[in-house]
Formats: structure tokens, sequence, C-alpha cells
């Protein structure tokens, strides 16, 4: 008798959660907040261990948010030392950074951006002859392309510099600028570690 009126309570309770948003004219709660017996987190007795977790608190998605944010910090901590060093050679030894120091920056930046924008499960879906897992394998191939070369392009500058300084204050930024092509990289393969975390 008492397990009776414990489940006819629970049943007027969520006669009553599900009429109270109708009421009051409140859009309905989103499908992860409704337990498997279709109870609503919101004014209904649910226990907690009956609500599933939204989206970006299971573990695959905590993996991918983990990935993006890491890829992210790195990115502009990259970008902004670079910069810093920039400013900080031109205020105090009056250097203004050449245009060619920037190219390896605008390069990774690129491989990133393009290393990230397609599925590498493409290029495993179809067979040799496969037109789009072709085009998939050059894209990646064209990305890493643009990444190596703004390290090797950096790298050079640098060990330049460092050897046969062009003017006063000229290492600093070409130090910052492989720091930076370092730092964007590292960002760039955390971005995708994350979001292949995501996919499986």
């Amino acid at each position: 008798m008492k397990g009776g009126l414990l489940f006819t309570a629970r049943a007027a309770r969520k006669n009553a959660g599900s009429k109270s948003h109708t009421a009051l004219g409140r859009p309905p709660p989103p499908h992860w907040a409704a337990g498997g017996n279709g109870a609503v987190a919101g004014g209904v007795f649910a226990p907690a261990s009956l609500l599933p977790l939204p989206p970006c608190l299971t573990q695959e998605g905590a993996a991918g948010g983990i990935g993006a944010v890491a890829g992210g910090i790195l990115f502009a901590t990259g970008w902004l030392l670079f910069i810093d060093g920039v400013a900080f050679a031109n205020d105090e030894f009056g250097y203004s950074t050449s245009g060619a120091l920037w190219i390896p920056g605008v390069l990774q930046t690129l491989a990133l951006l393009m290393v990230n924008a397609v599925s590498w499960g493409s290029m495993s879906e179809g067979g040799f002859d496969d037109s789009l897992a072709n085009k998939v394998k050059a894209w990646v191939f064209v990305s890493f392309v643009f990444a190596f070369s703004g390290l090797i392009a950096t790298t050079y500058i640098t060990i330049r510099e460092a050897n046969s300084p062009s003017a006063v204050g000229a290492i600093g930024p070409a130090t910052r600028g492989l720091l930076q092509n370092i730092l964007i990289f590292l960002g760039s393969l955390a971005f995708r570690a994350g979001r292949l975390q995501e996919s499986e």
C-alpha cells in the first residue's frame, strides 16, 4: 500500500510539473533535461542519478572541449608573444620588423584552419579511386606543407639573426616568431586530437 501511494504521489508531481511549463508559457526544457521515465528536471522530483548529462558534459564532449580550449590558448599565446616582441623591439630599439617575419605565422594560422576544417574520417571511408577521399588527402597534405613551411622559415630566420643580427633588437622578434609557430602548431594538433576523440 505504501508503494502504491508513493507511485501515485510521484505521478501527480509529474503531471503538475508538465502542466506548469504550459500554463506559464515557458518553452519546454531541452531533451537532456528529461529523465528516462519522462520526469522533467525543474519543479519535479527526480533523482539526480536518473537525469542524463548534457552532451557537453559527457566524456566525448569533454574531450572535444578540452582540446578546443587548449588549442585556443596555445594559438592566442603564440600570437600574443609575437606581437609583444615586435612592439618591444620597435619601442626599445626602434627596430621595424620586416613583413617577411609575419609570413610564417600567417602560414601556420592557415594550416590550423585547414587541418581542422575537414573530417579525417573521409580519408579512410573510400578506396584509392574515391574522389572525395583523394581531395581530403590533398587538402590535409597542403595544410601540413603550410605548417612545416612556417616552422622551417622561422627557424632559419632565428638562426640567421642569432649568428649575424641584421640590426640591434632583431633577435627578439625572430625568437618570438619561432615560439609563435611552435605554439600554433601544437594548438592545431590539440584541437585536432580533441575533435578525433569527440567523433569516436
